[in-house]
Order: structure tokens, then sequence, then C-alpha cells
């Protein structure tokens, strides 16, 4: 349905109709204008022009949306109970979805497109396979997931409302498919900011201001006291006649979340700037079901490049590179209502959430050896998703011949950027293995290097010696 009403046009207008729109709402631009695609720049869409020369603070601010006009929750809730029917009878049957931010407005969308369409089949190409190997893949199959159970939520909590089962759900005459759910998400990705109180929100003429980074960023957007939504030049900045306005999506977004987000990838990257890594308990552990049931952190690590080096940050590795021998304990309490859950110690000391292992972790006299377990564990990690990236990248340039352009550039940028990020990383490991030194008075000068050629070095618990010949030592499993 929503694909169709944009190639048809019932469900789209001219970017230059935004302009007579604003006024007749009440929205004010000044010194401004929203453009169609400038030449050079057919990627952009439309964009934010300036049209006076000398555009400085003094005309802040560059752009002031009424509140009524925000498209929030709030301003969702107040149509429904001004006498939209429709829209309350889909709100209050969505329950919690609809409580949130995400959840109203897309409900909202739904209901206006549905008012709008006149008919409706539609097909998709489906271009997925183009990311294989690269971090976005699996986002976008748990997001396609995750959609369709929301889909499925919706359409189980409308279907019993007349004019929902009749327009929507009607095996021969519903209109709704999973498709529009899908653009409907993209729809509110690309274009939700948070503002100061009000949360996230949709806000007509600011959504039509694209992204820049750093010191090209002109402008930013925040509320006035009464919560209009306003756009405001950055200090110091002073922009000419015809030069585009622009605000960040996010200066330190890595490559696959803008382009998961927004559809694009900035120019000008040496590398993805970040990266999720999905980790998973080995199959051994002997405690892997109650790591996995007390565990609410993301499963993965996050590596992330700025000018000073390849970092890394991963509360889920903690849980990973310790066990029962280490000092880590779990025990089922009961709660007030008479119910069971089970909780996380490390050493009788209770933990609420996992954020605290790797704290607790960093006082013990092991911190050393317990780093160089987590090194074990995410460093053959990042070389997996390298080779996958390397080996799959030769079958991609001979297939997919009618795929369009478009999206096979921005594949085939990610997986460049990717790769780029996850060698620096390969080194990055590479340089903390030969830095690292295992505490032991017994052998002060023997480095991780040296200790990975000893059969099972991870697997050895803390309380044994490193003194004793490794073809000695026994051990069940592997720790790291």
């Amino acid at each position: 349905m929503i694909r169709r009403g944009k190639s048809d046009g019932w469900l789209k207008l001219p970017h230059d109709a935004i302009n007579s729109w604003s006024a007749m709402q009440g929205a004010e631009l000044s010194g401004l204008r929203v453009s169609s695609d400038a030449e050079g720049e057919k990627q952009k869409g439309a964009s934010l022009r300036v049209t006076k020369d000398g555009l400085t603070l003094a005309d802040n601010p560059l752009i002031q949306v009424p509140r009524e006009l925000v498209l929030s929750r709030e301003t969702v809730e107040g149509y429904a109970r001004s006498g939209d029917g429709s829209l309350r009878d889909v709100l209050e049957a969505a329950g919690d979805f609809a409580q949130t931010s995400r959840g109203a407005v897309l409900i909202f969308l739904l209901i206006q497109a549905t008012h709008s369409c006149p008919d409706l089949p539609h097909s998709v190409d489906d271009e997925r396979t183009l990311l294989a190997g690269t971090s976005l893949q699996p986002a976008l199959h748990a997001k396609v997931r995750s959609l369709y159970r929301e889909f499925d939520e919706l359409k189980s909590a409308t279907s019993k409302i007349g004019w929902c089962q009749q327009t929507w759900w009607d095996e021969i005459d519903g209109v709704l498919t999973f498709d529009d759910w899908l653009q409907l998400d993209a729809m509110y990705r690309s274009r939700a900011l948070e503002f100061p109180n009000i949360g996230d929100a949709m806000v007509p003429l600011v959504d039509m201001a694209n992204h820049a980074s750093g010191n090209d960023t002109g402008a930013l957007y925040e509320c006035s006291q009464d919560g209009a939504a306003l756009l405001l030049l950055r200090e110091g900045r002073q922009l000419r006649s015809g030069e585009e306005v622009t605000i960040t999506y996010g200066d330190e977004k890595g490559a696959c979340e803008m382009l998961f987000s927004y559809g694009f990838i900035e120019n000008g990257l040496d590398d993805a700037r970040d990266i999720f890594l999905e980790l998973r308990i080995p199959d051994d552990d002997p405690l892997k079901r109650p790591k996995e049931h007390v565990s609410a952190a993301a499963p993965g690590v996050r590596i992330y490049s700025r000018p000073q080096g390849v970092h890394w940050v991963s509360d889920y590795v903690w849980i990973i590179c310790v066990n029962e021998e280490d000092g880590l304990q779990f025990k089922v309490a009961q709660t007030t209502d008479g119910g069971r859950e089970l909780q996380v110690f490390w050493k009788e000391r209770q933990l609420e959430t996992l954020s605290e292992l790797e704290e607790i972790l960093r006082d013990e006299q092991q911190w050393d050896l317990f780093q160089l377990r987590a090194i074990a564990t995410i460093q053959p990690r990042v070389i997996e998703q390298l080779d996958n990236l390397l080996e799959t990248e030769p079958g991609l340039e001979n297939q997919h011949v009618n795929v369009r352009e478009g999206p096979a550039a921005l594949a085939r940028e990610l997986r460049r950027l990717e790769i780029a990020l996850l060698r620096r990383a390969t080194q990055h490991f590479e340089n903390e293995v030969r830095q690292c030194r295992l505490v032991d008075p017994l052998f002060p000068e023997v480095t991780i290097a040296d200790f990975r050629r000893w059969r099972n070095w991870v697997s050895l618990p803390l309380s044994e010696s490193f003194s004793s010949p490794p073809e000695k030592r026994t051990t069940s499993r592997s720790k790291a």
C-alpha cells in the first residue's frame, strides 16, 4: 500500500509544496526554503537551502514548528482524544506497543495512509543478499523478525475491530501487508529525532535537513519554552544564499548504523567507525544456560575506531571469560510473590547487572589474565568476520545483474569500510597480545604470545601455578 502510494503519487507531494504547506500551517522558516535535488546531489532527495546572503545567528530560529505539528506520542494521543475513532481503536488495541513513541507514530502513519489509499497490489525487490558477510546482514535479519512479530501482534490486537478487519485484514479486499509495516518503520527511523522534553518525534521541515558531521554541521535542533521545535544556526556560523543547512544525525555513528537507519553512508570515511560482532558462550561451558538466562547485555562486542586508535567494549565477554572456579556463582532465590529467580554472584557478592562484572574483575589480582581471556575470545571472532567478508566479496561481483546500482554501490562501500576497520582491529589485538604479560612471580618475562604456544593455556584454573609443565595439567574445557 505505502510503496504503491509513493510511486502513484497519492501518498507523496513535490518537495516544493512543503514551503506553501508550512506557511498555511503556521510553521516559520527564516531565510530558508525546502529545495529539491541540487545538481550533482541526486542522492539527497531534498535539502534545506539558504535564500539570502549572510545568514547569521541574528536570523535564529531558522525554523520554528508549532508543538501541535510535532508528531510525537503526545500529539497522536491528542488526535485520538479529539475524535479520530479509528486511531483511538487501534491505539487501545495495540496496548503497550502504542505507549511508546515509535509505536504511536507508526500507528498514526498507518491510519493516515489507509485513509488516503484508493486500492493496492505491489512488488518488492529483495537486495539483502548484497550484504552477505557484513554486520548489517544479521542486524537486518533481526529487525525483519522483530517487524514480523510486531505486525502479527498488531493484526491479532485489531482483527476484532470491524473496520480494521474489513479494510486491513480481509483475505480478499484487505489492503494491509507486511511491506506497509516495513515502510512505516523506515519512515520513522530515518526521520525521528530526539527532542528535549518531547522525546522521539517526527518534526516537519526540520526533518528536511540532511546530515553533516564535525565542523560541517550548520545547525542544531531544540525546543522552545512553549514546546515548539526549533532549528538554530550554530554559533560562529554564517551561510550564503544557496548553501545547505545541515544537522548531525550522530557524528560517531558507524557506517552500518547510518545505512541501516538513514539509507546512506557518509562520504570521506576511512573505515566503518563502528561494528558490532555477535559472541556466543561455548557449548562446552557448564554454566552456559544460567549465563544466558541472567544476561541482559547485548550478546556481542562493539569495536570502534577513533583518531587515537581502535577500542572495544562488551559487558557480555566477561561472563564468557569467567567460571565457577574463578568465583562466579549462580543461586536460586525465592521472590516475594512465591516465585523463583536466578541470581548471579561473584565470590558471594551479588551482581544486580552484568555491567558490574568488569569493574569487579578489574580489582582482582588476576585481572591481566581475565583481559587475555577476553582478547582470546574476541580476536578469533574479528578474524572470522574479516574472512567472511573477503570470501563472499568475489562471488558478489558476478551476481545480481538486475540489482539497482544505488544499493549495490552502498553494499560495496559498506564492505570496504568494514574490511578496513576489521583489519585495523586485527592488528590492534595482535599488538595487545604482544604487550600483555601474565602476572606470575615465577615467570615475570613470559608474554601471552609465548604462553599461547602451551597447550590449552586459557583453560587453566587460576588456582593452578603456571610453573607446572603444561603437559601435566588437565582440564575439562577451555575458558576463552
